[in-house]
């Protein structure tokens, strides 16, 4: 059984920045090599802010006697609110900003594999696969449209330095309709048989993390990334990330899926 709260705070500091809180719990159906899950995802922008409930379910195939292919299913309702009362406006009477108002019930759906084995990990998603037409406060429709297809693709090894010692590398790839390829480099060093992790990721929206990971009990960890963009020169912005994640594992060793990015 898995559990994970996750929060990111964007650009600290800059008003209508970004802030993003996400809670997951996840639960085995090993007769069925399955998994089922909840996840709860709130996220503000300006003056726009989302929520979204996402039931999860997850199948695992072997692929070899160490090796395994997950594929899941994500739907998921989302509900919006635009709070266009908070601007600040030069015309009061603007009617495109005159008035707040909320959109729910939107439906959607996330796509992801997961290939792994004892030291190496290959994934990839579809996040959120239909495009939601939203005019005024209603949907217009939702559709699929190939060519507005975002996609990710995480990868990663582990190497082992003797003793209790270990080092993991990863790559993350993402694309977003419109917009430029980007991606994570992430490299972590796990001392005391992991229960302590220090890392560095470079990003190429020109971004440095610092990553800390700290297994307090055998349950439960806490991660910590503080975020440095070199790229904008007006501003010094700083970003912060905090994940909180709690396992029950049974007696039976389990197989361990680790966090792409912790």
């Amino acid at each position: 059984v898995n559990g994970a709260f996750f929060y990111r705070n964007q650009w600290s500091g800059f008003s209508g920045a970004p802030q993003t809180g996400v809670a997951t719990i996840s639960f085995p159906l090993p007769l069925v090599n399955s998994s089922v899950g909840l996840q709860f995802y709130s996220d503000k922008i300006g003056t726009r802010s989302s929520k979204r409930i996402i039931a999860n379910y997850g199948y695992r195939f072997r692929v070899s006697k160490k090796s395994h292919l997950g594929v899941s299913l994500s739907p998921s309702v989302a509900f919006l609110d635009y709070n266009y009362s908070d601007l600040v406006v030069t015309e009061l009477q603007d009617p495109l900003v005159a008035n707040d108002y909320s959109v729910g019930g939107i439906p959607n759906f996330d796509f992801g594999s997961y290939y792994f084995r004892d030291k190496f990990y290959i994934g990839f998603s579809l996040p959120q696969v239909l495009v939601n037409d939203i005019r005024g406060s209603g949907v217009v429709s939702n559709k699929f449209e190939f060519n507005q297809l975002n996609w990710l693709i995480h990868s990663g090894l582990e190497f082992s330095l003797g003793g209790e010692k270990d080092f993991s590398t990863s790559v993350l790839l993402k694309s977003d309709a419109g917009a430029s390829l980007h991606g994570d480099l992430n490299a972590m060093f796990h001392l005391k048989s992991k229960r302590l992790g220090i890392g560095l990721s470079y990003r190429t929206t020109k971004d440095v993390v610092f990553l800390l990971k700290i297994k307090a009990l055998k349950t439960l960890s806490f991660s910590y990334a503080y975020q440095d963009n070199f790229g904008f020169r007006a501003a010094k912005l700083s970003s912060h990330e905090v994940l909180l994640m709690y396992q029950i594992c049974p007696e039976k060793k389990a197989l361990e899926l680790k966090c792409p990015r912790f």
